[in-house]
């Protein structure tokens, strides 16, 4: 074995059993400089903003659970949070557990719940199927949801050209909503275009409201 396989070698195992410890995505152990500004929006204000007043929420792909804790005082009494990472969902269930958060593992594009579940989604970087969040979302009820377009971190993109491609993910889930009779009460999209063009991010909100609002669209 030459010496720079074994080294590299060596290297990946580190990592390796870095990853065995994982234990969440709170990493104040690190210091970061940001090289952009952020999005003009800040993902948990628009929860807090928009949470008052609803009685039932999910957080679909909750991950080890430390935003939804922080969050969790200005959420639903009946919270459930949804994790398909077989890592994670332990994690997230004794961090919700005593917050009295009901944390099941399973996946985010078939629910196990009732239709009309829920008239408060959240979903922060998580996968979903419009179909699926309007068959458990209340009429009435409010989807919000940030996503990572295809283009996030571009620049590493030239470098690993074997990178999944995930396509238009905010146009098909803009065309979704609306083929599932989401009303679309927000929808934004951002892309750093700077220097240094790191970050893509789209937010949506979508309701099961009839709206008279033009600027907003509604199947009945």
């Amino acid at each position: 074995m030459s010496r720079d396989r074994a080294a590299t070698l060596a290297m990946l195992r580190r990592v390796v059993e870095r990853a065995r410890s994982f234990k969440g995505w709170v990493f104040g152990d690190l210091s970061i400089r940001h090289l952009d500004p952020p999005p003009p929006w800040v993902y948990e204000e628009e929860v807090r903003e928009r949470a008052s007043g609803r009685s039932c929420a999910i957080d679909m792909g909750t991950g080890p659970g430390e935003r939804l804790a922080d969050l969790r005082e200005h959420l639903p009494d009946r919270l459930v949070a949804r994790e398909e990472w077989p890592q994670n969902a332990p994690r997230a269930h004794a961090r919700l557990a005593p917050l009295g958060v009901d944390v099941l593992h399973c996946r985010s594009v078939q629910m196990p719940f009732a239709d009309d579940a829920f008239d408060l989604i959240l979903n922060r970087h998580e996968e979903l199927e419009p179909v699926e969040i309007a068959r458990v979302l209340q009429p009435g009820g409010l989807l919000i949801t940030q996503q990572v377009g295809n283009d996030n971190w571009r620049e590493l993109r030239r470098r690993f050209p074997r990178m999944t491609d995930w396509g238009d993910i905010h146009g098909a889930y803009v065309r979704g909503l609306t083929e599932a009779a989401l009303g679309l009460v927000s929808d934004l999209s951002y892309d750093l275009q700077g220097s240094v063009p790191v970050a893509e991010r789209t937010r949506l909100h979508a309701d099961r409201r009839a709206m008279d609002d033009t600027r907003l669209r509604h199947r009945s």
